[in-house]
């Protein structure tokens, strides 16, 4: 049975809800809204994103998309993106592919054609790409998205907008998104937990967020409201107390109104509470005393006003079913005279009161079958009174019902229990569906029954991952008041005790279900064992405070720090993935699918038809990939398995007729041939041509590096100055207007060129980029002066507004997070620790322009304390290495380089001076060297490097310049001639 795991919320995000659907496998920063769902534009290595989410490469629904690479490459483990989509009404749109027939993609786009959308839906929070041609994936623009394609843009945190006149162009943003105003096309957050607030000013709120109340002005926690003020969790303002006598008060969730607690500084007042809930201050004198009977009696200590049938205090029972008493004094003995509905008075002038039968409202006599009329939630049986009650979901009743009634012995539910849905009846009739294994529905909506547990069967089951009553936990599934020494609060559990697990947001046994369904043992408050049904894997890694145990067909999957782990859509059966090395994404293997015409692929990343006769696994739908008799190999078609006993095989064309070959077999004739060992002599490098020879050129490496222009291999394309690294693991030219950037896109900036300023897409989020715009101006963005330059870009020094402060070089307000901790007309003179002063700004160390001058603030009391050259600061300020160092340990010396600014290389690990890369090779614009080697990674022709214009390899001309000739048995010398890489070298 598959699940459905998505979830519609209901504001922008571009940082991922961390009770969501992609909190643990989209890349930090990387979620959207569109049209009220959150969607996730770049996953983690080995998952890129269809129709929105997440899904493993290798797996169908990335299959049926046809999600490539950005020029068509098949995708690797470390791919986070689509590049193409070339599946049927698929279109390219931020980074995945969307189905413009269903889902998200219909609201995205009306029609597509080739991979792209061609006519963008009419709706405002997007526009059409007034380009009369657009990079590939940029036809339509959300209003958000600050790089569009690199020249038409939308604004920051726009939720609805009116497309540019022109391209380049940026869009007119009509409606900013919830918490930010307009102020000349920017949109401008409001203060601290506001919803909304007045255009002219940020910092007064007018309506707040969930968890946040409105007091005044301000938007606060439900414990600031002041005195005579409670919270109001439906209007999420602080409200006055209703009993103006009252004091202190509350809001009561379980009545669901406010009720006084403390009354004012008045002996003669008390806090009355009637039946429904509802409290007033009263006077003493209105309880009952001097024998005159009422609802209420004063306590012995006289300092309560206590209901008739309210037994609660040991000191001043009441009788359970009175509803009218008397006392003479305070301290004389209770009286009871009248009796509640569905109790019998018993005595005249001192009365008992005994209970109806079961489940009766009234009655005329004891009995179970003397009711006249039901408690909510029961019928009369007959029909008729006097009857017996019987539960709505009883004998005679329907499942699930909650309300119901028996009119002339006609059986009618109108509504259902918490935990049940109601689906629409005959009439006014409903029926009932459960949805959720608490009774309670986890305490209404303010709880969540999201944890699945999947039963033997296949089917599954919902139980509570949060509960709406902070004072009770998820233990097993349900609600309840006891932790059983687990550690949990707010109604959510982060850590079990022995013999439990954590699982999604409960603690679970693993002696009882649904637990043992799960898990078979635990140790440590986590799963060491799952269930021998194998529904469940054993998540890598997992610590005692993490989830360890993972449905087999969950695709949302959880993470371990930067590593996710998720199951395979429509997979039955699955054993535990590898332990991943590095952050990224991996599937569990499925080893068998839900529904029986089903069959994984070999990888185990995905669950595909295969009806083909003998087939074990299918690598799409109706392609069969491997065949149960292992005599047997599947046609070149997939669409029957023959008989083909080769060794190494994995396709004939027909019987004994080999056309294809696996790893490390290669084809020759009709047959495969084992590969011998004869691996590339690049360093790092997969496939090649000219294997072992000078002019041997890589053309794939290894999954971990990328390609770079000069055919050799590198981790990191960035050490290419101006250079990033695609999905198709190439590095590739950042775009003209940056200086360098960061991918999956081009126009990712990090850094600008000189005169231009970079704006980060995400300012939490620095890692993935922005956009490079102008320099400050005088007057413009508040500035005043512009009197700080960094890598030849003016940033602003001193802004017009004195209470406001140049943070990162720009103007911004000192009273969110405040950065500078002492501000004169505009500037700072001192800033907060972590921060570094420079020029009248605060700046800082992980994120431009900050990071082109100081690498270390932290405990400097607001200064530098290590530059980014390496030199240490001198009371904050840096000095400057000699042009050709990008780090030193003199200022100003030559022969004091540590490492080489771009476009320089020195020969040594140790200190000393930098050449020039076309010394090394001619042409050579970028490069690195060691001892024994010189690598060339760009040239100024932008050519590849493998051939000169004399016919020798770059390879060997690099080998020349570096004279490294070793001699093997005195006999063979030859040149050590090959590229190396062996560390960063750039500005």
């Amino acid at each position: 049975m598959l699940i459905t795991f998505l979830i519609v919320l209901n504001t922008f995000a571009a940082d991922c809800q961390q009770d969501r659907d992609h909190a643990a496998i989209c890349k930090s920063g990387s979620c959207e809204l569109i049209d009220g769902m959150e969607v996730c534009t770049q996953c983690k290595a080995g998952g890129v994103p269809i129709d929105g989410f997440c899904r493993p490469v290798g797996s169908p629904r990335v299959i049926t998309a046809g999600c490539t690479g950005s020029e068509g490459a098949p995708l690797d483990k470390a791919a986070t993106t689509c590049g193409r989509c070339s599946g049927a009404n698929h279109f390219l749109f931020m980074g995945g592919c969307y189905n413009q027939k269903m889902g998200i993609g219909g609201t995205i786009c009306t029609a597509a054609s080739g991979g792209e959308c061609t006519a963008c839906a009419k709706a405002g929070w997007l526009f059409e790409n007034p380009s009369g041609t657009p990079a590939p994936g940029t036809k339509c623009i959300l209003c958000s998205d600050v790089n569009g394609d690199g020249k038409a843009k939308g604004v920051e945190n726009c939720a609805e907008c009116t497309k540019p006149a022109d391209s380049p162009g940026v869009a007119t943003c009509d409606i900013c998104r919830i918490g930010y105003v307009n102020k000349s096309n920017v949109c401008v957050q409001c203060g601290d937990g506001c919803y909304e607030c007045l255009d002219n000013n940020q910092q007064t709120c007018t309506a707040c967020f969930d968890g946040k109340y409105l007091s005044t002005d301000k938007c606060v926690d439900a414990n600031r409201c002041g005195d005579g003020n409670y919270a109001d969790p439906k209007t999420n303002e602080c409200k006055a107390c209703i009993t103006a006598e009252c004091a202190t008060c509350i809001y009561n969730t379980i009545i669901d109104r406010e009720q006084c607690i403390v009354c004012n500084n008045d002996p003669t007042k008390m806090v009355k509470i009637e039946a429904n809930g509802e409290t007033t201050c009263v006077d003493k004198a209105t309880c009952a005393t001097d024998n005159t009977p009422g609802s209420h009696f004063l306590s012995t200590n006289s300092q309560k006003c206590i209901l008739c049938s309210d037994n609660s205090d040991a000191d001043n029972q009441g009788i359970d079913g009175c509803s009218t008493c008397k006392k003479k004094t305070p301290t004389d003995a209770f009286v009871c005279t009248e009796c509640l509905a569905g109790y019998i008075k018993k005595g005249s002038d001192s009365v008992t009161c005994e209970p109806c039968g079961a489940n009766c409202a009234t009655c005329t006599q004891i009995g179970d079958d003397q009711c006249t009329a039901c408690k909510p939630g029961y019928f009369l049986k007959s029909g008729r009174s006097p009857s017996e009650c019987i539960p709505c979901d009883g004998e005679g009743g329907t499942e699930g019902c909650g309300i119901c009634s028996n009119d002339s012995n006609t059986f009618k539910c109108t509504d259902c229990k918490p935990n049940y849905h109601k689906r629409a009846g005959g009439g006014s009739a409903v029926t009932c569906e459960k949805f959720c294994e608490d009774s309670t529905a986890c305490g209404g909506t303010a709880g969540t029954c999201g944890a699945i547990v999947v039963q033997n069967t296949g089917d599954f089951l919902h139980y509570c991952s949060l509960c709406g009553d902070p004072n009770t936990f998820p233990i097993d599934g349900k609600c309840v008041d006891n932790a059983q020494g687990n550690t949990c609060a707010n109604g959510v559990c982060t850590q079990c005790a022995a013999g439990y697990f954590l699982y999604m947001g409960g603690c679970y046994s693993v002696t009882s279900a649904p637990g043992n369904l799960m898990c078979k043992t635990a140790e440590g408050g986590k799963c060491t064992a799952p269930n021998e049904n194998n529904k469940y894997f054993l998540v890598p890694g997992a610590a005692s405070n993490q989830q360890s145990v993972m449905a087999c067909e969950n695709p949302l999957g959880t993470a371990v720090g930067e590593k996710a782990y998720v199951g395979v859509e429509g997979c039955d059966t699955c054993t535990a993935p590898a332990p991943l090395t590095e952050a990224g994404m991996r599937p569990a293997r499925c080893t068998t699918c839900n529904l029986e015409v089903d069959k994984p692929n070999l990888a185990g990343s995905g669950c595909f038809r295969c009806t083909v006769d003998g087939c074990s696994h299918c690598s799409a739908n109706e392609v069969c990939e491997a065949c149960t008799n292992k005599e047997q190999r599947p046609n070149t078609a997939g669409t029957q398995c023959i008989s083909c006993n080769i060794n190494g095989c994995t396709r004939c064309s027909e019987e004994n007729k080999c056309d294809q070959c696996g790893d490390g077999y290669r084809l020759e004739g009709e047959t495969c041939v084992q590969i011998q060992p004869n691996p590339c002599k690049t360093e790092n490098c997969q496939e090649c041509t000219n294997r072992g020879k000078e002019n041997e050129v890589c053309t794939k490496c290894i999954s971990t590096h990328y390609l770079t222009p000069t055919s050799q291999c590198v981790k990191d394309c960035t050490i290419i100055s101006g250079y990033y690294g695609d999905a198709d693991k190439k590095c590739k030219r950042c775009h003209d207007a940056c200086a360098e950037c960061v991918g999956p896109a081009n126009n990712q900036c990090s850094a600008c060129p000189a005169g231009r300023s970079l704006a980060y897409s995400n300012s939490i989020y620095p890692d993935n980029g922005g956009t490079c715009g102008d320099a400050c101006v005088v007057d413009k963005n508040g500035c005043k002066v512009c009197g700080a330059k960094i890598g030849g870009t003016d940033y602003c020094s001193q802004c017009s507004d004195a209470t406001q402060a140049p943070l990162n070089g720009n103007c911004a307000a000192n009273t969110r997070a405040a950065f500078c901790t002492k501000m004169s007309t505009g500037a700072c003179t001192q800033c907060e620790n972590n921060y570094f002063l420079k020029d009248g700004g605060c700046y800082q160390t992980d994120r431009q322009p900050g990071k082109q001058v100081c690498s270390g603030a932290q405990g400097g009391n607001g200064k530098c304390q290590t530059c980014a050259n390496g030199l240490a600061a001198s009371d904050g300020n840096c000095g400057a290495c000699h042009s050709t160092c990008a780090t030193c340990s003199a200022a100003g010396a030559a022969d004091k380089c540590k490492t080489c600014a771009t476009g320089y290389y020195k020969t040594s690990d140790n200190e000393g001076s930098c050449r020039k890369c076309s010394e090394g090779l001619v042409g050579c614009r970028q490069c690195t060297a060691s001892a024994t080697a010189f690598v060339c990674l760009e040239m100024s022709d932008n050519t590849s490097g493998n051939v000169n214009k004399s016919g020798l390899s770059t390879g060997a001309i690099a080998g020349i310049t570096a004279v490294a000739v070793i001699v093997v048995g005195g006999l063979v010398s030859f040149l050590c001639w090959w590229f190396i890489y062996r560390g960063k070298a750039r500005t």
